[in-house]
């Protein structure tokens, strides 16, 4: 048991392939290098504790398929169709040496033949401008401490397109695909832009400026305080202040000076 993702040392892995060959009379296995599922290239070969079959299938297209897919059976092998939960999943430190040699780098393969004492003979095919050629390609797949690892961001590579030799695609079809990926996105954007203008348009929905459309005046709303009482002529100042008698009957006379030298009494 474990965390998903963890990894098998390459000498247990190993040792398990020596032994299913032990156990049989095979002289040798032809392995599919792409993933049951998708049928892509292997990327990050993972098996379950309870597969005794010597082909892997993806780990990261494996947990994307089962957490947001909508499979009948899920958490199943894709190859033996055993119950393999995360928990009991783990990275075939064996096929993570043969992913990462360096001459199954920038090709396609078809398929790799393993034998008995874990010597690998890969059919891989390149692309040229003469057109494609197929190749054999033979090695053992040896412990590197640098390709040991894996790194998270090793579960999220392009799982759309495909690596084996039954669809090898050509420039042109490259660009045909990476047409259609762009008007995708294009479209979903436009979707998505029209969801949000009729779910949020008639609230962030600016009217027309007074630049625009000279007829329409701007509407202001003045919020109407009820109008004063009128104050008792000839007693009271301004801002609440009363008159004393004296000030009111200068205030009469027009007195300019009615305003200075008197106090006002609250």
């Amino acid at each position: 048991m474990g965390e998903p993702g963890r990894i098998r040392a390459f000498g247990m892995a190993k040792a398990d392939v020596l032994e299913h060959f032990q156990n049989s009379d095979v002289t040798k296995e032809t392995v599919a290098w792409s993933d049951p599922l998708t049928l892509s290239r292997v990327n990050v070969p993972a098996k379950g504790e309870d597969c005794d079959h010597l082909r892997p299938f993806d780990l990261g297209v494996y947990l994307k398929v089962n957490m947001f897919g909508n499979m009948q059976t899920k958490w199943h092998c894709p190859i033996c169709g055993k119950k393999v939960l995360p928990a009991s999943l783990y990275v075939d430190g064996y096929w993570l040496a043969v992913a990462r040699h360096r001459k199954l780098r920038a090709v396609n393969v078809d398929s790799l033949c393993v034998h008995p004492d874990g010597r690998i003979l890969a059919t891989v095919s390149t692309e040229a401008e003469s057109g494609s050629t197929t190749e054999q390609r033979a090695f053992m797949p040896k412990y590197k401490g640098k390709h040991a690892n894996v790194d998270p961001d090793d579960l999220y590579h392009d799982t759309d397109r495909d690596f084996s030799s039954s669809s090898s695609d050509d420039d042109s079809e490259d660009e045909i695909e990476v047409a259609r990926r762009e008007a995708r996105s294009a479209q979903i954007a436009q979707q998505l832009k029209m969801v949000k203008r009729e779910k949020f348009g008639m609230s962030f929905r600016k009217g027309p400026s007074p630049a625009s459309n000279p007829s329409s005046e701007p509407r202001e709303e003045v919020s109407k305080s009820p109008d004063p009482a009128p104050a008792p002529s000839g007693l009271v100042r301004p801002f609440g202040f009363k008159m004393t008698a004296a000030a009111a009957k200068k205030a009469k006379r027009g007195d300019p000076k009615r305003t200075r030298g008197h106090r006002g009494a609250r």
